[in-house]
């Protein structure tokens, strides 16, 4: 299990996990071969590098999708919560 900087535990907001979700999801998608031949003569890397960080990337991706189902579900339940409760009066 690798560690990661990010602690998505700690991320509130849906918008915030979506600006993650976003460049995770195109670097994948991203043309395999292309990325291969950029890491290789503009960066001096290998393949292998490649293939790691696109193995981190949709391992992230998964996880942000996770959180940001769980946040969700929170927020839904939070919501119902909000609203079954009477207004108080005491403005």
């Amino acid at each position: 299990m690798t560690t990661s900087v990010i602690d998505l535990n700690r991320i509130r907001s849906l918008r915030t996990l979506e600006a993650i979700k976003k460049p995770l999801a195109e670097f994948i998608a991203f043309d395999p071969d292309i990325m291969k031949v950029v890491y290789t003569e503009d960066f001096g890397w290998g393949n292998e590098d490649y293939e790691a960080d696109r193995e981190r990337a949709i391992d992230l991706l998964e996880r942000v999708e996770r959180r940001t189902k769980s946040l969700e579900q929170y927020l839904a339940r939070t919501e119902i919560k909000d609203e079954s409760q009477p207004l108080s009066e005491s403005f």
